[in-house]
Formats: C-alpha cells, sequence, structure tokens
C-alpha cells in the first residue's frame, strides 16, 4: 500500500492518517493467530510466548475478529 514504510513503527505511525492500513494491520494479526493456532495443534504447547514492538502497540491491535 505504501512502499516507503521500512518497519512496522512506521507503519503504526501511519496507521491515524491511512485508515486502510488497519485492514492490513487485522489482516496480519489473523495470519499470525491462525499460524499460532496452528502450531499449538501440531505441538501442544503449555503457551506462548509473544514479544516484540509490535505486541507493545494495544491501542492498534486487539480490534479485530481474534482481539488480544
Amino acid at each position: 500500500i505504501l512502499p516507503e514504510l521500512k518497519n512496522a513503527r512506521e507503519l503504526f505511525e501511519k496507521l491515524p492518517e491511512e485508515k486502510r492500513l488497519q485492514e492490513v494491520v487485522d489482516n496480519w494479526i489473523t495470519e499470525i493467530v491462525l499460524g499460532l493456532c496452528s502450531l499449538a495443534y501440531l505441538f501442544d504447547p503449555e503457551c506462548f510466548i509473544l514479544g516484540g514492538g509490535v505486541m507493545h502497540r494495544t491501542d492498534k491491535i486487539g480490534h479485530g475478529e481474534f482481539g488480544f
């Protein structure tokens, strides 16, 4: 959508002015959740530990179908 964006930080900074990016973020989160569900089914772990800067952006994630 915006090829000038180089990382997730820039993407999240643009979210307020580029509303179509929220759909991209929601779709990405859906893909991550579905992947984690597949891993949980395959390996039956006790838990997943998720980290990184994106996980600290609870103001921008957690509004989709799966929400955190």
